[in-house]
């Protein structure tokens, strides 16, 4: 396990390269092409020598990308939304002082950061001198201190916000896009059939953020059992080249009554996804090893795999995880705080 202030550097040195909360995969051109029965509107749209091509059919061969469109639309006006009231409470605080909102923010973000020490930079750079090979060691101390205050800034700016919050009456009416999307009959289902938020996830048994959000997902069922029915899909990435074959591990030990199990073990232990590994995991649960080897070494569970991806698609689904609740789109492994937010409000809306 990497010591806290490795955790510290780890963070800020790759906030200094990029940030990610998902792992992507990469879009196609062009879906393939799939009947139009039962999908949208029948309005004629374009034609073709007298042939109608419907919005129904349009709506259809485009669905991953409209839904990828409407939630950016969401997310845009819910951040916005954000930024705005904060600015009214940022405002009304500074008002209420007799200051401005720049002094307010030096006496309560500048001031109360929690300071940065050289001891700690020191100590940071040390821990990973490795990946600043090529740079001077004080162009790269220089760098992790600024990184390091302006975490710290971030930090108390961020607590700050929610204090404000915390006191006052924020209502916002936005409604998140919804999809129905679809549950097949035998999915991995945990949790009441009669829970009123449902969490269904495509994963990625490879994706580290699928591994990240695991412990999140745990919890929040723990918390809210009964209230919450969590549902697995599929979703390997092309990219990971043995993410398929640990779908298929998951449901040849799902087959044996021991899905979660297993799951968990992909997604928690570490391994190097080999079948030897996948074997060794399926022993380690106690279960009948010439079984599953013989369902691993199979391909019956590939079409209900592939179904899951086409299905997570359709929904617009581009990177792992991605969860649903109640149809509501959440791509990426946030904080917790920010999964109990969703199901919090999930919970209202149901009056549950």
């Amino acid at each position: 396990m990497m010591k806290p202030m490795r955790l510290v550097a780890a963070a800020i040195i790759s906030s200094l390269v990029a940030l990610g909360w998902a792992c992507g995969r990469k879009k196609t051109a062009e879906a393939p092409p799939q009947p139009a029965a039962a999908f949208g509107a029948p309005t004629v749209v374009a034609t073709v020598d007298g042939i109608p091509i419907t919005l129904g059919e349009v709506d259809l061969r485009a669905a991953d990308r409209l839904a990828s469109i409407r939630q950016e639309e969401y997310e845009a006006r819910r951040d916005t939304i954000v930024e705005m009231t904060t600015e009214k409470l940022m405002e009304k605080e500074a008002a209420a002082r007799g200051v401005t909102v720049g002094d307010l923010l030096r006496v309560e973000v500048d001031a109360k950061a929690a300071p940065v020490k050289p001891e700690e930079v020191a100590a940071s750079y040390e821990q990973n001198k490795e990946r600043f090979a090529g740079r001077p060691r004080d162009q790269a101390i220089a760098g992790l201190d600024h990184a390091m205050r302006k975490r710290n800034l971030d930090a108390r700016r961020s607590a700050f916000r929610e204090e404000l919050r915390s006191r006052a009456n924020v209502k916002v009416s936005l409604e998140a896009p919804r999809q129905d999307v679809v549950v097949p009959p035998g999915s991995p289902v945990l949790g009441p059939a009669t829970a009123a938020v449902t969490i269904l996830e495509f994963a990625d048994y490879q994706c580290p953020y699928c591994m990240r959000a695991e412990e999140t997902v745990a919890e929040i069922l723990k918390d809210y059992q009964g209230k919450v029915r969590f549902v697995h899909r599929d979703f390997p990435l092309p990219n990971h080249d043995r993410a398929f074959v640990a779908a298929r591990a998951s449901r040849c030990a799902g087959e044996q009554g021991h899905f979660w199990d297993y799951r968990r073990s992909l997604l928690q232990a570490p391994g190097d996804f080999t079948d030897q590994d996948f074997q060794k995991r399926a022993t380690g649960l106690g279960l009948d090893g010439k079984t599953f080897t013989s369902c691993l070494q199979s391909e019956r569970h590939d079409a209900a795999i592939k179904e899951s991806q086409e299905e997570g698609v359709k929904a617009g689904v581009n990177a792992t995880p991605t969860f649903f609740f109640n149809g509501r789109m959440q791509t990426g492994a946030p904080p917790i705080k920010e999964f109990r937010r969703i199901v919090e409000e999930e919970l209202a809306r149901k009056g549950a």
